[in-house]
């Protein structure tokens, strides 16, 4: 039995090897055997037909990249370089998401938003409560993040 069951082995590795995603089925089918000994040579040697696994299908988008300016500039005086960012907090067991804009010459918050949910409008709605008592900053600056490259954000006049 064992060496029949060589036999099937070397000739379903064979047939394999013209049809790689052929499954016991069809590789009965194409060695006129039955489908339940195919299955169990198979299984008793650990044979597997080839299964290319589909990718998950994404959303393509072009994901854009600002250079870090803070490396060749310094604040020099109030409202020349802002810094935005968000954290999470855990408050009662749920999170919560804190959107601040700082100024990096005085240290002071600007704008502060607070949200269960993060995204681009936690992070809009922390710039606009800087914008509203602030003069417009020379430089902004904040992470490479989804929220911060939201087109709803990036077009904020």
């Amino acid at each position: 039995m064992k060496e029949k069951d060589w036999h099937l082995k070397v000739r379903l590795e064979e047939e394999l090897q013209i049809h790689p995603s052929y499954g016991s089925r069809r590789l009965a089918q194409a060695l006129g055997l039955c489908r339940q000994r195919t299955q169990r040579v198979m299984r008793q040697f650990g044979i597997k037909p080839y299964r290319r696994r589909g990718r998950k299908w994404r959303k393509s988008k072009v994901s854009r990249t600002y250079p870090n300016l803070l490396l060749a500039a310094m604040p020099a005086y109030a409202n020349h370089i802002w810094a935005a960012d968000f954290t999470e907090l855990v408050q009662h067991g749920k999170k919560v998401y804190v959107g601040t804009v700082l100024d990096l010459y005085t240290r002071r918050i600007l704008g502060i938003q607070i949200a269960v949910r993060k995204g681009a409008a936690l992070t809009m709605q922390a710039l606009s409560n800087a914008l509203l008592h602030h003069p417009r900053p020379g430089l902004f600056h904040s992470d490479n993040g989804r929220e911060y490259d939201a087109m709803a954000f990036t077009e904020i006049p």
